[in-house]
């Protein structure tokens, strides 16, 4: 069963149907993986959630896997039982060293816990961002980005891995349709890059190919143009830059840059502004959240 570019399904892929617009719906995976998280995991991922990876993570079973943004481990877990008939490889990166919710365990804890089989070919990289895929002498075939979520930071973890992806890898960013204050970086590049890829339950992907060329570089441009949620360190952007020639002709290259120290320069300029805004909307948004977990004690 084939389905349109605009569902909103969970999908995992049949035997008869390995690409990246063909594809079946099929929950039992999801389900038959959910069981195995440890119990002190209890993170958000939703059976959708882990029905998209799995399925994404079959399409590449036998390749190099990336993922930016790991936390307990639930998404890298989902990922490594996709490939578990396959060859494939995950390699995630986390600025964090600890689970943010449970200190005891360190990010990545649930894929021994729960895969324990699948542990050798699973490696994590804790307390480094995402310019630390810039160092590595690896090509990636998927990347998932679920790592800060305030604008611009999907879009240059997004630069960054096209720096060390083969032609026709997939990229796939969590919460494409979460619009909570200060958290819409994936929210922004999924309704700019619509046309690139397709939304997959909470997830937007889009499969990177070379010749995208001047069309992806001008939707990576509106993007940035959007309101910045946030300034980039220096680091980062000088790390990203000297890399940027991998993926981008110089001339690109140069336009990216160009607006990435804008954006960061006007936001910086106006950084009072921007927090005290920010922290208004953060408290509003704290204040929803507390309402909905009322209504659902209640």
């Amino acid at each position: 069963m084939s389905v349109s570019q605009s569902s909103n399904l969970p999908y995992s892929v049949s035997d008869s149907a390995k690409t990246f617009d063909t594809v079946e719906m099929d929950l039992d995976a999801a389900r038959a993986f959910l069981p195995l998280k440890p119990g002190w995991c209890h993170g958000d991922q939703t059976l959708e959630d882990a029905a998209t990876l799995i399925a994404l993570a079959q399409l590449k079973k036998d390749g190099n896997i990336l993922e930016i943004g790991t936390s307990a481990g639930e998404g890298a877990a989902a990922l490594l039982y996709g490939c578990r008939e396959g060859s494939g490889t995950l390699t995630g990166i986390d600025l964090a060293e600890q689970v943010y919710y449970d200190k005891s365990h360190k990010v990545g804890d649930v894929v021994p816990e729960a895969l324990p089989e699948m542990q050798a070919r699973y490696t994590i990289f804790s307390g480094v961002a995402s310019e630390h895929v810039l160092t590595m002498d690896m090509k990636f075939d998927l990347v998932h980005i679920d790592a800060a979520h305030s604008h611009p930071w999907a879009t240059f973890d997004m630069l960054s891995a096209m720096t060390q992806v083969n032609d026709g890898a997939i990229f796939a960013f969590h919460d494409a349709n979460y619009t909570a204050a200060l958290s819409q970086a994936a929210y922004y590049l999924s309704r700019i890059m619509s046309g690139q890829g397709r939304f997959i339950g909470n997830h937007f992907a889009f499969v990177y190919k070379k010749e995208m060329g001047a069309e992806l570089v001008e939707a990576i441009l509106d993007i940035l143009d959007l309101p910045w949620q946030t300034s980039l360190p220096p680091e980062n952007l000088v790390a990203l830059h000297a890399a940027l020639s991998r993926a981008f002709p110089d001339v690109e290259v140069m336009r990216i840059m160009s607006k990435l120290l804008e954006k960061n320069a006007e936001y910086l300029a106006n950084a009072h502004i921007h927090e005290a805004l920010n922290k208004g909307l953060w408290q509003r948004e704290l204040e929803r959240r507390r309402l909905l977990a009322e209504r659902k004690d209640s």
